[in-house]
């Protein structure tokens, strides 16, 4: 069984191969953020959440992923 943990490995490893910074979110306090934000070239941020496959987001997580997408994330 592919685990979550396996998944992100495997992408942070990409992007380090690709030169792309990534940075783990760990914000206390402020559940449903994503795992991940990945700093592109030119300035543009990408937030992963990761999931195992079938895996669903949370109720937070859905509201927290409208938030940054009304903002224009």
């Amino acid at each position: 069984m592919t685990l979550e943990a396996d998944i992100e490995n495997w992408v942070v490893k990409q992007a380090d191969a690709l030169g792309v910074l990534s940075l783990k979110l760990n914000v206390r306090g402020n559940t449903g953020w994503p795992d991940r934000m990945f700093l592109l070239p030119g300035g543009k941020p990408l937030f992963i959440e990761f999931k195992r496959p079938g895996g669903k987001l949370s109720p937070k997580q859905i509201l927290v992923h409208s938030q940054l997408t009304y903002r224009g994330y």
